[in-house]
């Protein structure tokens, strides 16, 4: 197995792992929301693994991780879209034009992932500034 390439820091992305062994696997719930609430990616993922048990769901499941989110005061946002021709705004037009305040947002960006936005850039392992954004949530 080769060593992993890890991603270039550029102007709208920030090469960053929270999860604490630095793996590489598919814990981008966890990862993203270990990093805009401050917690560690093990009280996220007992966090998770809690209100997944409680309410019979998987940790990634987007119920189980916007129940997280609203317990831990992030406000729901819809997708959103450029005004000129309701075209969706990729991560990058996201950072540059919308994100005005410091304040964490958990997005999800493209088809099948979610990422950290802090200080107008994205906080992932792999730079997925060019997917569009999705509904995100941000700290109140």
């Amino acid at each position: 197995m080769g060593k992993r390439i890890i991603p270039t820091n550029t102007k709208y992305f920030k090469y960053i792992n929270a999860n604490s062994k630095n793996k590489n696997t598919i814990d981008c719930v966890i990862r993203a929301l270990a990093l805009v609430t401050g917690k560690t990616w093990e009280d996220v993922f007992t966090a998770l693994y809690e209100i997944g048990l409680k309410y019979k769901l998987a940790m990634n499941d987007k119920k189980c991780f916007e129940r997280f989110l609203k317990e831990n005061g992030f406000i729901k946002f819809s997708q959103p879209r450029h005004s000129k021709d309701n075209s969706k705004y990729t991560g990058y037009e996201f950072c540059n034009t919308l994100v005005s305040n410091h304040k964490p947002i958990f997005a999800n960006i493209g088809a099948h992932h979610v990422t950290a936005i802090i200080n107008k850039k994205i906080n992932d392992t792999w730079d997925c500034t060019y997917n569009c954004i999705g509904t995100y949530w941000q700290k109140g």
